[in-house]
């Protein structure tokens, strides 16, 4: 019976007019062609996936972003922490002091604002329906971090940063943490990491220095983002690392150009290599930290200025989102509730480079300060 089934298969193959398949030959022909087009011709190809197309990608060929997407973190680590040191077999000499998180419990909630504002549409809320949605939008934003993790994820900051310093690792603000630096002088208020790429080139010593801090752990597998955190902090009982953690990423260079190698971040690290170097300065929290050249071209490709969005990804409860469980809105409605950063240049100034990037909550100015326009290679 199943050789009879299968002679019957055959013989209804057979049967299939040869005009009916030349005809489906030739239509998948101009089918692949078609596609083959819309990859080649790189304006094409963008307009017709503009909606899924990540913009840090637009500007590149097809073949060029193939080759980024082949080219993936794999870093051949076999080395337990308890020997981990660097060339000369010499530790860190880094020290911590784990006392010092207390210098970054900020006294003066720096969101108390919205706690005020909140409050007041919560009254409004009672009796008022569109005060009601407007308060359940509103509460899609509020602060994931007490002010005690706030301290905690600074310090941790702290002390990668002087980390840095001391054995010279290349890094740079990106994703989350370089949208907060343009929008917000620091953390988006609603976030709850920091993002930081560093160079591929460098990965051993970084793991050798960031894994022999007393008092924190460097989770660093072989080919995903590392995380960097206070050792004491509790378990996730499903996961490997703790929480506040910086997240950090790597990136390489090849033929001037720059690209994600850890896959997190490859939909929005791709640039030529004169957006991104030298590297500039940001105000992020308290600190002024390295960041790409192009540091408004890369905001406004990746997330746009003026939506806010809630992130896809809970770090504080491990738990990732959906698109339809985000929310989204127009920044200039959380104006009154966070502070925000707005960009002008002085009339005064005409003809000179600088910005004045003023801070504000609402109508009420925090600060101001004046900074360097980008470089005219941004704009190419």
């Amino acid at each position: 019976m199943a050789g009879g089934r299968a002679n019957v298969i055959a013989g209804s193959t057979m049967m299939v007019p040869r005009w009916v398949q030349r005809k489906v030959l030739r239509y998948l022909r101009i089918l692949v062609l078609l596609a083959l087009t819309v990859l080649l011709v790189t304006p094409l190809r963008n307009a017709l996936l503009f909606p899924v197309f990540p913009g840090a990608w637009r500007a590149h060929t097809s073949l060029r972003l193939v080759r980024m997407l082949m080219d993936n973190q794999h870093f051949p680590i076999d080395t337990p922490y308890s020997h981990v040191g660097d060339a000369a077999g010499r530790m860190t000499s880094l020290q911590v002091n784990l006392s010092d998180v207390s210098r970054f419990l900020e006294k003066d909630d720096p969101f108390a604002e919205f706690r005020r504002q909140r409050e007041v549409l919560a009254q409004k809320a009672k009796q008022d329906v569109s005060a009601a949605k407007e308060l359940a939008l509103i509460d899609s934003f509020k602060p994931v971090m007490s002010l005690e993790e706030r301290a905690q994820l600074l310090f941790t900051m702290d002390v990668f940063l002087k980390a840095c310093t001391e054995h010279n690792l290349t890094f740079f603000l990106f994703e989350g943490s370089l949208l907060g630096a343009y929008r917000h002088h620091g953390l988006v208020p609603w976030d709850d990491d920091v993002d930081i790429a560093l160079n591929a080139s460098q990965w051993q010593k970084v793991r050798h220095v960031l894994g022999n801090i007393p008092g924190f752990t460097l989770y660093s597998p072989p080919d995903s983002q590392w995380k960097f955190y206070l050792s004491h902090l509790p378990n996730f009982h499903d996961k490997p690392f703790k929480w506040p953690n910086l997240d950090l990423f790597f990136f390489t260079e090849r033929d001037s150009y720059v690209w994600g190698l850890t896959w997190g971040v490859k939909n929005h690290l791709m640039l030529h290599v004169q957006h991104l170097l030298p590297l500039t300065t940001v105000l992020w929290e308290r600190w002024r930290l390295p960041a790409p050249a192009c540091v408004e071209r890369m905001v406004l490709n990746n997330y746009g200025a003026d939506t806010c969005v809630t992130p896809m990804y809970v770090h504080k409860t491990n738990q990732e989102r959906f698109g339809f469980q985000t929310g989204a809105v127009e920044c200039s409605r959380l104006h009154k509730f966070y502070p925000f950063v707005f960009r002008h240049v002085p009339t005064t100034q005409e003809g000179k480079r600088d910005v004045v990037e003023s801070k504000k909550v609402g109508d009420r100015v925090l600060n101001n300060m004046t900074v360097s326009a980008p470089p005219d290679v941004c704009s190419e």
